[in-house]
């Protein structure tokens, strides 16, 4: 999958901003982990298949080890991309940063 073909920012601040009005906290680690995920579109068809029945990360690395075998390209090709939607969610006062957590 070429990822340029997407809108990264835009993909990046709905995909962040999403997962946080989910959860209280999320350190900074793991919101940088989203974009990879979330530009993968075998990954997403998998998930999005209603037969699907996700019982833990763990399960689904395992099962589907080939939409994980590229993940650290992946992860350094949107790092800029995630870090600026984290700015702009944070200029916009979607989130604050607090001792590495995103909030």
């Amino acid at each position: 999958m070429n990822v340029q073909l997407y809108n990264n920012f835009g993909i990046g601040v709905l995909g962040i901003g999403f997962v946080l009005r989910h959860v209280d906290s999320l350190p900074l680690s793991k919101a940088l982990l989203i974009m990879p995920l979330i530009t993968h579109k075998k990954l997403l068809g998998h998930l999005s298949n209603k037969k699907t029945n996700i019982m833990n990360s763990e399960k689904i690395m395992i099962d589907k080890a080939p939409f994980f075998s590229n993940f650290n390209k992946r992860y350094y090709d949107t790092l800029c991309v995630s870090l600026n939607a984290i700015q702009f969610l944070d200029e916009i006062e979607h989130l604050t940063i607090l001792n590495g957590k995103l909030q």
